[in-house]
């Protein structure tokens, strides 16, 4: 419930990464949840798993003769869901392995059933540790690897500023949290996803054992590890840190939350360590812009640079950034260089002026092909 959670929490619902919460009882894990979710001005809705059936969740089979095929019709409580709504799937952890399994794919693909759910709808899950939930259970390995785990701690600061304010809902009789300052994911933030993802592979190639790797024991199997899927997740999320100019806490906040803590504090190391020129002076300076020895360092500096011009776009810095790809791709770097060239040319559509076609050139048949440039 710091500053580096509720962070945390705020870029997973804005990019719809699926996210649970585990704290101990009573520490305003859901209530929280509620104030982000009006900070973002996203509506919210609860959903207790344990107070529905298997069948309400994935569907009760319904078979429609005249068409000859069965419908899988979920209950009412998901006909009147509003696009880029928030569902909060309070006490997760005390459902069954069934309900769980039957939650995944409204959760993980936004269906209910036979039926899609709204567009833009996103997931919060909150639990306790099993230990502390009545008749709660682990959160079966599947589902574990699909979300974010953040620990959810009790911070009694924000809890007595909250209570000496004497906000209080009149229905709970229950102390109402002031909505939280929460960052905010600037609109082109996606297309940082394919320079980060670049970053992934290059430390992939070096460490080729820790990319997919099923835990050891049935308890680690039930919280965050590492597969392709959650190190596109760590892709995503690093993204949406970097195009929200957040601090390297929440980065590897996320990171845990999806690969483990051991594998988390290892990558961001490794990105830390890559000893990567200053991307404002590059940016400054293209012409001076000179091509690292090694392959990954090359990765980082070209992802940096589209990352920068993401966040804060001009004219001269795309022109800028084009110099310094151009440079990539003459000392030959140019696989590398198009990995992240069709995220900086997403960004052309801002430019005010006419675009660097010399710098680009040689990457015009890949983006023409593409359709980020027009033919």
């Amino acid at each position: 419930m710091n500053q580096t959670s509720i962070n945390a929490l705020a870029l997973a619902i804005q990019v719809k990464q699926p996210v649970i919460l585990v704290g101990m009882p009573g520490i305003a894990k859901t209530k929280l949840t509620y104030a982000v979710c009006r900070a973002l001005g996203l509506p919210f809705h609860v959903i207790n798993l344990q107070d529905y059936a298997q069948e309400d969740i994935g569907g009760f089979p319904a078979p429609d003769f005249d068409r000859g095929f069965v419908r899988k019709l979920p209950d009412e409580l998901f006909a009147n869901l509003e696009a880029d709504c928030v569902i909060v799937w309070d006490e997760f952890g005390q459902a069954d392995e069934h309900k769980q399994g039957a939650a995944n794919r409204v959760i993980y693909e936004n269906h209910a059933g036979t039926y899609p759910l709204p567009e833009g709808t996103r997931h919060v899950l909150t639990t306790n540790p099993p230990e502390q939930s009545a008749g709660g259970t682990d959160i079966t390995p599947p589902s574990a690897n699909r979300l974010m785990w953040i620990p959810w701690m009790p911070d009694t600061k924000v809890w007595f500023e909250a209570a000496l304010r004497g906000v209080a809902d009149a229905k709970s009789c229950r102390v109402k949290f002031p909505d939280p300052a929460v960052p905010r994911v600037p609109e082109d933030w996606y297309n940082l996803i394919m320079p980060q993802l670049t970053l992934v592979v290059a430390y992939g190639r070096a460490r080729q054992d820790v990319i997919a790797a099923y835990p050891k024991t049935h308890v680690e199997a039930c919280g965050p590890w590492p597969s392709f899927r959650s190190w596109e997740s760590v892709a995503v999320m690093d993204a949406a840190c970097q195009a929200s100019g957040l601090d390297d806490d929440v980065r590897l906040m996320c990171f845990s939350g999806l690969i483990g803590n051991a594998r988390a504090t290892e990558y961001l190391t490794y990105l830390r360590e890559l000893d990567l020129p200053d991307t404002e002076d590059l940016l400054r300076k293209p012409d001076k812009f000179k091509l690292p020895p090694r392959g990954d360092q090359r990765y980082a500096i070209l992802a940096s640079v589209t990352g920068a011009v993401v966040r804060h776009f001009t004219d001269d810095r795309y022109h800028a950034a084009w110099k310094i790809f151009d440079t990539a791709r003459a000392g030959g770097a140019g696989d590398i260089a198009v990995a992240s060239a069709s995220s900086l040319a997403a960004m052309h559509k801002h430019l005010k002026g006419p675009g660097p076609r010399k710098e680009m050139e040689a990457f015009l048949p890949l983006l023409k092909k593409t359709g980020l440039i027009p033919a």
